[in-house]
């Protein structure tokens, strides 16, 4: 704790620079609309300000309570029926390959086809060829490769996707260019 030493000039200077500054505000002639406070109005207003936040935060919890009651109402008002779910297809396996200038097929295995038409995508040596048709099933479609796939140089890495008729991309299974044998 600070003692009052009566005796340092400065403090006193202090002081009376505070009270300089006080009368200076308080005037007529200010420019600034101060509201000089006490300490315990200082407190009342902090108290007042914090009820305030408290009863904001409350507000904000009950218009969350009711957003999440309102869409559990309307999920609940779907009378069983089933929503539409769409899963993106996956790649699991392929059989056949790419072979240096000669057209050959790909069978490629895996989930969530559809039965809406596909787009198989073949990326590769800075080369896209898409082709568009029919699955065979839901678990598989048969595809002739691309006459700029295979014409590729050999041992090129090429990137095979399908997006299903929904248009979600699959994960990619990757192949190379074969020299014929």
């Amino acid at each position: 704790m600070i003692k009052k030493n009566d005796d340092d000039p400065e403090l006193e200077g202090f002081v009376d620079l505070l009270k300089l500054l006080d009368e200076k505000l308080e005037g007529d002639e200010s420019l600034l609309s101060t509201k000089k406070l006490t300490l315990d109005d200082h407190f009342r207003e902090v108290i007042e300000e914090a009820e305030l936040f408290e009863e904001e935060l409350v507000r904000i919890k009950a218009a969350e309570e009711e957003f999440y009651e309102n869409f559990h109402k309307h999920a609940r008002k779907s009378r069983g029926r089933k929503r539409l779910r769409i899963m993106p297809a996956t790649l699991t396996a392929r059989s056949g390959g790419i072979l240096k200038d000669f057209a050959t097929s790909l069978v490629l295995t895996g989930t969530d086809f559809g039965s809406l038409p596909v787009t198989i995508r073949f990326a590769g040596g800075g080369t896209i060829a898409a082709v568009r048709l029919a699955p065979t099933s839901n678990t598989e479609v048969t595809v002739a490769v691309p006459v700029s796939i295979y014409s590729l140089a050999t041992w090129t890495t090429v990137s095979i996707t399908l997006a299903n008729g929904s248009l979600i991309q699959s994960n990619a299974l990757t192949t190379q260019v074969q020299p014929p044998s």
